[in-house]
C-alpha cells in the first residue's frame, strides 16, 4: 500500500495531502484511506484570511487556471511558480514535464505548495511584518497580507530589499513591480 504523505501547516493547524515529496520534519504518514479523507475534508476549511489570498492570488497569476504556465518567466501552474520558489518549498516540477502533461502536479497539489510558499515566506518575513505592519512606505500601508503577497512576486529577499531601501529598490518581473503587488493585496 503506498503511502500518501501529510503536511502540517503550523499558522492553520490543518492537515493538507501531499503526494509530492518534502524534506521537512512537518510529515506524517497515512496508510488509511479513511483518515486521509478526513484531512482532505479538513483541508478545505483553511483560515479565512490565508484562504481570500490565495484565492486572490490564484486569480491575479493565472485567472485560477491551475494548467497555465508562462514560456517567457518559465513559470507554471495556477499561482505561477518559478523554479526558484519551488526549490524553496522542496517541489520537484520542472517546466518543461509541466507544459507536457499539466497532470504531474493537479490542481489540489499547488494549492497546497501555495500555501505552504505562504508559510515560508511569512516566517521569513516575521521581523518585518511585525516592525512595519501598518506603516506607510511611498503611500503603501504595510500589512501582513500584502507582504506575503508580494514575496510570491519578488522572494522575500527582494520585499525585504524593497522596505530597507524605502521602495528605491523595485525591480519587475515584465510587468508587475512589487509596489504594484503590494498597493494591490493592500
Amino acid at each position: 500500500m503506498s503511502f500518501i504523505l501529510i503536511f502540517l501547516l503550523l499558522f492553520t493547524n490543518i492537515h493538507f495531502i501531499n503526494k509530492t515529496h518534502y524534506n521537512t520534519s512537518e510529515l506524517y504518514y497515512y496508510q488509511n484511506n479513511n483518515e486521509t479523507n478526513k484531512i482532505s475534508k479538513a483541508a478545505e476549511t483553511v483560515s479565512n484570511y490565508y484562504k481570500d489570498l490565495v484565492k486572490a492570488l490564484a486569480f491575479r497569476e493565472s485567472t485560477n487556471n491551475w494548467k497555465a504556465y508562462n514560456s517567457k518567466s518559465k513559470a507554471i501552474g495556477k499561482y505561477q511558480f518559478t523554479a526558484c520558489a519551488l526549490k524553496q518549498i522542496g517541489v520537484n516540477i520542472d517546466y518543461a514535464s509541466f507544459v507536457k502533461d499539466p497532470n504531474i502536479w493537479p490542481e489540489k497539489e499547488q494549492d497546497q505548495a501555495m500555501l505552504k510558499l505562504i508559510k515560508h515566506n511569512k516566517k521569513t518575513l516575521s521581523k518585518y511584518i511585525h516592525k512595519y505592519k501598518g506603516q506607510s512606505i511611498n503611500n503603501i500601508k504595510i500589512s501582513e497580507r500584502n507582504l506575503i503577497a508580494a514575496a510570491h512576486l519578488a522572494g522575500a529577499g527582494g520585499v525585504m530589499n524593497w522596505i530597507d531601501t524605502s521602495g528605491s529598490y523595485n525591480p519587475s518581473d515584465g510587468h508587475t513591480r512589487i509596489s504594484d503587488y503590494l498597493a494591490y493585496f493592500e
